[in-house]
């Protein structure tokens, strides 16, 4: 028996990465195939069509919490 843990990249690559380590560790079923196969389809698609916008920190803390103080506190007890 293998447990694996995925991370979720903010991409969403994940169910792609755990149909890869399926297929290296087992034979993948009929449905997982074709699972696979509409991932990797749309992963192409919308690398062409679709722009990533780069994360900055601000996309997660407000602005006024950016001093060193107030984001050491949140790895802090």
């Amino acid at each position: 028996m293998v447990y694996e843990h995925f991370n979720n990249h903010f991409h969403g690559y994940v169910v792609e990465n755990c149909l890869q380590v399926l297929e290296i560790i087992s034979e993948l079923t009929p449905e997982q195939i074709e699972a696979k196969r509409k991932i990797q389809v749309y992963f192409k698609t919308a690398k062409s069509s679709t722009k990533v916008e780069k994360p900055f920190l601000e996309m997660f803390v407000e602005p006024a919490e950016l001093s060193f103080d107030s984001l050491i506190r949140r790895f802090i007890d």
